[in-house]
């Protein structure tokens, strides 16, 4: 957990919160309150200077760079999802499908899952689904999926490796801690290892090799046995791509803007769990804009147990 302070807003200040009960995210940016930023949009290729009154042009984005921040976006609308439909949900399941041999065909990825979803709704009519799907280092794909449950569900995990078939392997749980499941869904997944000094090895291979050999690795090699880019891997993903794929039915949060004094008695039962920043850039402007994200405080530190136990082997 990031041990973050909360920032002092000015009183008028208004925040974009999203409530998804256990789980709350606030977000601080020129949405709220335009006032005080240095310029006006005009259209949607112009804005006005506020202190200057000089008329410019947005710079133009390349289609790799737009498609870039919508799969960073959309990692963030789905963590808000999963939190949400977790909360309201009875009972919830997490697969990771693999594929035996890399597959990196992004038509025959969409026409599997597709008639995966299709099997799957002849077992559970009353069901929702949320799919990641992530790349590998050798960019091929696999995918994350949450479904939740409305009732409980008695069932046995395996009919969804038999609905997967021989493409590959399904590994199904029904514990697990859903904060941890998030945080690695939403965020880890998009880093990329960049280990020079590795070439070749595996993760695994490099973990047994560093466990066995660190100390006579040099400061190098050890830095870089837990060494990341950030977003890097995303920049795998083809332009246009979905990597969050859910269903029709998914229940969604609203986004709802209040005062500060509201906000702040929102989340008096709160913990802080985390704070960032992002930058944006307009020109020769740039804002900040602060998001945060809470966690209910009798939830903080503790492991999420699931809310309806099933046994993995099957009904007896």
């Amino acid at each position: 957990m990031h041990q973050n302070q909360a920032i002092e807003l000015e009183a008028e200040r208004a925040v974009c919160i999203y409530d998804c009960g256990n789980y709350l995210e606030a977000r601080f940016d020129e949405t709220g309150n335009k006032s005080h930023l240095p310029y006006r949009r005009l259209s949607k290729n112009e804005f006005i200077d506020t202190e200057t009154g000089e008329v410019r042009e947005y710079q133009s984005k390349s289609k790799e760079y737009k498609s870039l921040s919508a799969t960073v976006q959309s990692l963030a609308t789905a963590r808000r999802l999963i939190y949400y439909n977790y909360y309201s949900s009875v009972f919830c399941c997490c697969n990771t499908i693999k594929y035996f041999s890399a597959m990196s065909d992004v038509r025959k990825l969409t026409n599997d899952l597709t008639n995966y979803h299709h099997r799957v709704k002849r077992l559970f009519e009353d069901y929702r689904f949320i799919d990641v799907i992530e790349l590998g280092n050798n960019h091929a794909f696999h995918i994350h999926e949450l479904l939740f449950f409305n009732q409980p569900e008695d069932f046995n995990l395996d009919s969804f490796q038999q609905i997967w078939g021989n493409k590959g392997a399904v590994y199904s749980t029904s514990s697990f801690d859903i904060i941890s499941v998030n945080s690695y869904l939403t965020s880890y997944s998009s880093r990329n290892i960049y280990r020079p000094s590795f070439p070749g090895m595996s993760d695994i291979n490099i973990w047994a090799y560093s466990k066995q050999n660190y100390q006579n690795l040099s400061p190098k090699e050890q830095s870089e046995i837990h060494h990341y880019i950030k977003n890097q891997r995303l920049r795998f993903y083809p332009i246009g791509f979905r990597n969050v794929r859910c269903s029709n039915n998914i229940l969604k949060p609203e986004r709802q803007y209040v005062s500060n004094q509201q906000f702040q008695e929102l989340i008096r039962d709160f913990t802080l769990n985390y704070q960032g920043e992002i930058t944006m850039n307009k020109s020769n402007n740039s804002t900040s804009h602060i998001y945060q994200q809470y966690l209910k405080t009798c939830i903080v530190n503790e492991k999420y147990k699931q809310k309806t136990e099933v046994k993995e082997g099957g009904n007896d």
